[in-house]
């Protein structure tokens, strides 16, 4: 059986709720998503 070496840190995936290019929503979603970066998380936006 094969098994694929997946990475231990945590995915962070953030759904922002504007369709807006930019919005404050979206800058600070981006904002945390660097935060969980930072401390060694994966992220998704």
């Amino acid at each position: 059986m094969n098994v694929t070496n997946i990475s231990s840190a945590p995915l962070v995936v953030g759904i922002g709720g504007t369709l807006r290019a930019d919005s404050s929503t979206e800058r600070a979603l981006k904002h945390c998503l660097d935060a969980v970066e930072r401390l060694g998380g994966r992220t998704k936006m």
